[in-house]
């Protein structure tokens, strides 16, 4: 028997948008100058840091193969 979830909101307090820190190009760049962030390991999305995915060599061949496909 399936089951469904019914998850609850997300509240956010007022003015959370506004306090959160949008990184910029030159501030990720001198992270990684400094040794905070290792090059290469990161992207930088609309000013959120946020870590590459690992791609293996199974992944890298199938995603290939469905391109060739397309």
């Amino acid at each position: 028997m399936p089951i469904t979830l019914d998850p609850a909101p997300i509240v956010l307090p007022d003015g959370f948008a506004s306090r959160r820190k949008r990184f910029t190009r030159a501030e990720t760049r001198a992270l990684v100058e400094f040794g905070k962030l290792e090059a290469g390991k990161f992207e930088l999305l609309q000013g959120d840091i946020v870590p590459k995915m690992g791609q293996n060599e199974p992944h890298v061949f199938v995603c290939s193969l469905v391109a060739d496909l397309l």
